[in-house]
């Protein structure tokens, strides 16, 4: 017809595209949001998650899998992976019938991350937190590679009143993982949900079913070389700018937990004796005195170094993670201390 322009109908199409992709990125957020709220899905990624290589995501699925109603005590491990690696669950959780002991010990978590992690642990009513601590909680650089799985918004205005803009910018990349991560709730276990969706594919496939697959821990021994070549470089334990960041954290994490109720107690984690060799003079005295103070003025019980058992170089794994012999004698003493203290029912 005269005076009527055809439809160019890929303009047309192209004109909508912008519409149909931020109906897409909508849904793709509330799919999210609403997948991180659904504790089936936890429970999926709990069953077909690896320990070797999902921790993160098992961590976080067994803590959000844990009712809050409960009919005995609760106890939780809490820190790095001397905590993980320190204490056998299985064994404290059959003397202890009435109690419940959960190990949420993580490689590279830090009191930056406890303080991060604060409100989810108190949600599940604890009674009991346990932090075994060594000199890496405190002293060293901060390693934000792991911050992603526990960041929020709330940790800038720290870091920047304490450390200041440079630490933000100098760990740009990891920041911006984060925050992405803390944005969308399951880019930060993208490739353990990757796996974790294969396993049970290939389960399936196979006609296997098993239930969540066993912990994964150290065992035996490093070889005399392993020590020699680590002790060789510059001390990884050391008073940095990041100290005064975890200190103060950490004092955050103690009041909050005390302010909800549950019971704090801070135990030195056991050290193999060539800890020294990678440390710097006077940290394991320093950090004693400086936990004993924050233990009388916020409250919490502090188990030290000189109340812990003997234990010799060949129940160490490495210099600071326990091998199996030294886990049991690790955790019947952790028991028998509760116990003997009241902590336990």
């Amino acid at each position: 017809m005269d005076g009527v322009k055809p439809k160019n109908s890929s303009i047309s199409n192209f004109k909508g595209l912008p519409l149909i992709l931020a109906a897409s990125l909508v849904l793709f957020f509330l799919s999210g949001f609403a997948l991180a709220r659904t504790d089936f899905i936890w429970r999926f990624f709990y069953v077909n998650s690896r320990p070797a290589t999902d921790h993160f995501l098992r961590k976080a699925a067994e803590l959000r899998l844990i009712s809050r109603e409960k009919s005995g005590q609760r106890v939780f491990l809490v820190g790095s992976s001397v905590a993980y690696e320190g204490y056998d669950e299985d064994y404290l959780n059959l003397r202890t019938p009435g109690t419940e002991f959960y190990n949420f010990g993580s490689g590279g978590v830090t009191p930056i991350e406890l303080f991060l992690l604060r409100n989810e642990y108190i949600a599940r009513r604890p009674d009991t937190v346990v932090f075994p601590v060594f000199v890496g909680d405190f002293y060293g650089k901060a390693n934000y590679a792991s911050l992603k799985y526990f960041f929020k918004f709330e940790i800038l205005p720290r870091i920047i009143s304490i450390v200041g803009w440079r630490d933000l910018y100098d760990h740009r990349r990891e920041m911006i993982d984060s925050m992405i991560g803390r944005i969308v709730p399951f880019y930060r276990y993208n490739k353990s949900i990757i796996r974790s969706i294969e396993a049970a594919a290939r389960d399936r496939v196979l006609g296997i079913y098993s239930g969540a697959p066993e912990v994964a821990k150290k065992t035996g021994q490093m070889s005399a070389g392993f020590f020699e070549e680590l002790a060789a470089v510059e001390p990884k334990f050391k008073r940095t700018e990041h100290t005064e960041l975890r200190q103060r954290l950490f004092l955050d994490y103690a009041r909050d937990l005390k302010i909800s109720g549950v019971k704090l107690v801070v135990v030195r984690a056991p050290m193999n004796s060539r800890v020294t060799e990678i440390s710097a003079p006077g940290l394991e005295e320093e950090m004693d005195d400086w936990l004993r103070a924050a233990a009388a003025e916020y409250g919490f019980m502090y188990i030290g170094k000189s109340e812990l058992p003997a234990f010799a170089d060949n129940e160490f794994v490495d210099f600071t993670h326990l091998n199996e012999k030294g886990r049991e004698k690790n955790s019947a003493f952790l028991l028998d201390y509760l116990d003997i203290a009241g902590y336990l029912e």
